[in-house]
């Protein structure tokens, strides 16, 4: 009997060996991605970081390495370059990157067949001479998204307007997302063309407010899912809020890895932050990792704040009824309108949380030390240039009408 009994056990044991052995390889396998709360296609979604080219920090950029290494830091959209061989084959390459990557003599990939540039070895990182030769490969588009799908790995195929058809072609590039370059008109006229049935974001190199909003408005009427806005002016119109509010609709997209088009505006948190604050929701990045630590940063900013104005919301606080234009009234109000409007906004940045939490702290702990002298309406009335202006305004309004009844009882 107890032999049987030993022999169960020693089954059960094995099962679950098995089970868990099973489950840690399955997790290692699959990229655990940072938590962007919402998909490149809401244009009302969480915060959405796009790694540009892959992590070529380590691997080749644009190569399969690279793809993955960049999902495994945390970031599931992945841009890759889309080019075309003389040959007609689609592979993920920057159309004159042959000579950087590949070491050939000539820049363009198309002057080459799919053959000759698959037989030499890709250059590590972004190429050039100073980087090695890899054992990687230039990859074909098929094999690429193949590849990229059984792992989640959404891939942002940027390629030029005259490629539509062909990547159209490719099975699976339904699934992926379709960042359109070259002439604007051309772009245009492509997102008709494919905007509806698929993910379609184009971009825009300008600083002239109605050229950028008649190329955002354009855009929407044909059903993109965002557009890349750049420019190399650091104080650019299509930083200012008021621009970017018009936007409403479409997702509005930074390209931090070219400072030159991003306003000198650097691929680190500081310049994230700054961005998102304006009204951009998601950026192209160089440094994956990075990002998808930002991402974990702005999620733990935006529970912590929740948690704080739930709290708040629940505390017995002195009635302000009494005192609506005291400064305590006033900070608190304030307070608790900026938390509530950055918890209904899935974009809001980091910092804009983190100030915020510490202005609600802030007045609600004022609140409470003053409680007494709020309750009696002695506290918080401070002398300032406003509210003399009011008071000197509303006294001015009350000698104005005397004087206009007092004329009219005169003439009658």
């Amino acid at each position: 009997m107890n032999n049987v009994r030993k022999r169960k056990m020693r089954i059960v044991k094995s099962l679950f060996v098995f089970l868990l052995a099973a489950a840690v390889l399955f997790a290692a396998g699959t990229p655990v991605f940072a938590s962007d709360d919402g998909e490149l296609t809401a244009a009302r979604g969480g915060i959405v970081g796009i790694s540009n080219r892959g992590l070529r920090s380590q691997y080749p950029e644009n190569s399969l390495a690279a793809v993955h290494a960049a999902a495994d830091a945390g970031l599931r959209y992945v841009l890759v370059d889309v080019s075309r061989t003389s040959d007609g084959v689609l592979v993920l390459a920057e159309a004159h990157s042959a000579a950087r990557m590949l070491g050939t003599e000539k820049e363009d990939v198309a002057a080459y067949a799919y053959a000759e540039l698959a037989a030499l070895p890709l250059r590590d990182r972004v190429g050039g001479k100073g980087n090695a030769p890899t054992s990687h490969v230039i990859p074909t588009l098929a094999e690429a998204i193949a590849d990229t799908a059984a792992a989640g790995i959404t891939l942002v195929l940027k390629f030029d307007v005259s490629l539509c058809d062909a990547v159209n072609g490719t099975k699976g590039a339904e699934n992926c997302v379709w960042y359109l370059t070259g002439k604007t008109a051309d772009q245009v006229s492509a997102v008709q063309t494919y905007g509806k049935t698929r993910t379609v974001i184009a971009e825009k190199r300008s600083n002239i407010i109605f050229s950028v909003m008649g190329f955002v408005n354009k855009l929407k009427d044909a059903g993109a899912a965002g557009a890349v806005l750049k420019t190399t002016n650091r104080y650019g119109v299509i930083y200012y809020k008021s621009t970017l509010a018009k936007c409403d609709g479409l997702r509005v997209i930074a390209d931090t890895s070219d400072a030159v088009t991003a306003g000198a505006r650097e691929d680190t948190v500081k310049w994230w932050d700054d961005l998102i604050s304006r009204g951009y929701s998601a950026i192209i990045t160089d440094d994956a990792e990075g990002f998808a630590d930002y991402l974990a940063q702005n999620t733990a900013a935006r529970e912590r704040l929740k948690s704080l104005y739930a709290k708040v919301q629940s505390m017995t606080l002195p009635d302000l009824s009494g005192a609506p234009f005291s400064d305590y009234a006033k900070n608190y109000n304030d307070a608790m309108s900026d938390a509530s409007s950055l918890l209904n906004d899935p974009s809001a940045s980091a910092q804009d949380m983190r100030d915020a939490y510490t202005a609600l702290k802030s007045a609600v702990t004022a609140l409470e030390v003053n409680f007494e002298a709020i309750e009696s309406g002695t506290a918080g009335n401070t002398v300032t240039l406003p509210r003399i202006l009011l008071c000197v305004g509303a006294a001015a309004a009350v000698i104005a009408v005397q004087i206009y009844f007092f004329k009219r009882r005169k003439r009658a």
